[in-house]
């Protein structure tokens, strides 16, 4: 996520909300490491995660919190 990375250079990222085109390890870990919270939206496919990774916790919140995660999702609507 490059858009990241450079704006994590002049601004602080409490969260990112992307579409499912975002949907991937990498790119949460990279919103991660700049101390946001990474609100993408998951696959009706996505497998069950069995680590404790930030897509592990973020798949898990979207799960069992759906309505809250939705909540900070959509705000990417407003963009």
């Amino acid at each position: 996520m490059p858009l990241v990375k450079r704006t994590a250079k002049h601004f602080d990222i409490p969260e990112v909300s992307a579409d499912k085109a975002y949907l991937s390890r990498w790119n949460m870990d990279t919103v991660d490491g700049f101390g946001g919270i990474p609100f993408t939206a998951f696959k009706t496919n996505t497998a069950v995660p069995k680590d404790d990774s930030v897509w592990a916790r973020m798949y898990h919140y979207f799960m069992f919190n759906r309505e809250e995660y939705l909540a900070h999702y959509h705000k990417r609507s407003n963009a």
